[in-house]
């Protein structure tokens, strides 16, 4: 259970640009800024008021209350309105389905909070479990403007040591389109989708992850995987692309350590089926795609990439820890961009022809002043441009400073 009472945070951070990659955990976003928070937590009630300031922020919002929220609970549920990050999947360096890769979308909620068994002797053979449904809205600068974005997971622990997900997404009403309970149940059910063609794309998609681990003594270990398709013109789901890895914790002497390899496929289809390029993440009618305020909601590293990343992490007895990643990426393969983008002032974080890469990470973070430092660095053996509002290019490696202190 969380602490209650008052917490307080306050953070900078700098940057020679806007980081093109972002993995798991608290990740700068742009060039730099300030943020300042206060958060209270009560027997029932829980409010966050989180404001930044983004200095050239990459999406044109240089104010912004990410992480505010307010929620309430009541048993085992709690109901909540606000914009906080979500990561549905077992993976380290990327999510297929949602993830922290672009800015949280403004949301109500509804997540179980308890993830007990249930009583009920049928469901019981479920294990823990949790469910979380959320409806948020979308931004207005895109194709289609403040369309709405649904989403519903529910993970169980049938067995010790395995967690099953099951994820769900998709987009309805936006400007012209009809926003009443007929179009939400059609959207619900995947009876209509915005594919028209019956063989394109759809923002439509379904997933499923594991993640199955053991441990024998100090070392643990786990194996785990997501598979996320698409729900197309009443058929059945098809078009998956996938994500597969395994990780691995020691101890190092007085600290511990833990070593993953991740293979990731963003390519519509490359699993189950022919491969499909230009199709995930893009959708026929909501045409800027699986995307908030230029980043997807989905993979970091866009459609129709290829991605094998090796990573450790160090985590010191002091608090200190260390983050090394290594990739081989192969990303955009369709060598085009598909989606539309309306508003021009925005960077789209979209590579947008075909660039095979390497990628290195790397992260320290240490106390300073009571507070702790973050030093980051991303380097790419290449230029790997994106889609900007000014047409400028991009450094090969990014360098990000920053301080949080709590109180």
């Amino acid at each position: 259970y969380a602490r209650r009472g008052w917490t307080g945070e306050v953070e900078a951070s700098a940057a020679n640009q806007a980081p093109l990659f972002r993995g798991f955990g608290n990740q700068a976003r742009d060039k730099g800024g300030v943020g300042v928070g206060l958060n209270w937590t009560g027997r029932e009630w829980a409010v966050g008021l989180n404001g930044q300031y983004a200095n050239d922020a990459a999406d044109d919002q240089d104010l912004r209350l990410d992480g505010s929220f307010i929620a309430y609970t009541g048993g085992y549920w709690t109901v909540g309105v606000g914009a906080i990050d979500r990561w549905w999947g077992p993976g380290w360096q990327s999510s297929l389905m949602l993830s922290n890769n672009a800015r949280p979308v403004p949301s109500v909620w509804l997540n179980r909070t308890d993830a007990s068994a249930s009583e009920i002797p049928v469901l019981n053979w479920l294990g823990p479990w949790q469910f979380t449904a959320t409806v948020g809205r979308l931004e207005s600068a895109r194709a289609l403007s403040n369309a709405l974005l649904v989403g519903m997971r529910f993970n169980f622990r049938p067995l010790s040591g395995l967690e099953l997900g099951l994820s769900r997404t998709f987009m309805f009403g936006g400007e012209n389109e009809p926003r009443n309970a007929s179009a939400f149940w059609s959207g619900l059910r995947g009876s209509e989708v915005t594919d028209t063609s019956g063989d394109g794309q759809s923002s439509q998609k379904i997933g499923a992850d594991f993640r199955y681990g053991m441990a024998l003594g100090d070392v643990s270990g786990g194996l785990y995987g997501e598979a996320v398709g698409q729900w197309r013109s009443d058929r059945d789901p098809s078009r998956f692309m996938g994500m597969l890895g395994a990780d691995l914790a020691l101890p190092l002497g007085a600290s511990s350590q833990r070593w993953f390899v991740e293979y990731a496929d963003t390519t519509a289809g490359r699993v189950f089926s022919d491969a499909r390029e230009g199709v995930a993440f893009e959708d026929e009618r909501y045409r800027t795609g699986y995307r908030f305020r230029g980043r997807n909601m989905g993979s970091t590293f866009e459609r129709d990439a290829e991605v094998l990343t090796l990573g450790w992490q160090l985590y010191l007895a002091d608090g200190r820890n260390l983050q090394l990643t290594a990739a081989r990426a192969k990303l955009n393969r369709l060598g085009a961009v598909v989606a539309q983008f309306p508003e021009r002032d925005v960077d789209y974080a979209i590579v947008p022809d075909s660039r095979d890469a390497f990628l290195a990470t790397a992260r320290y973070e240490y106390p300073l002043w009571g507070g702790w430092v973050t030093l980051t660095g991303q380097w790419a053996d290449r230029r790997l441009p994106i889609v900007t509002a000014d047409g400028s290019g991009r450094a090969q490696g990014t360098l990000t400073g920053g301080w949080r202190y709590r109180f």
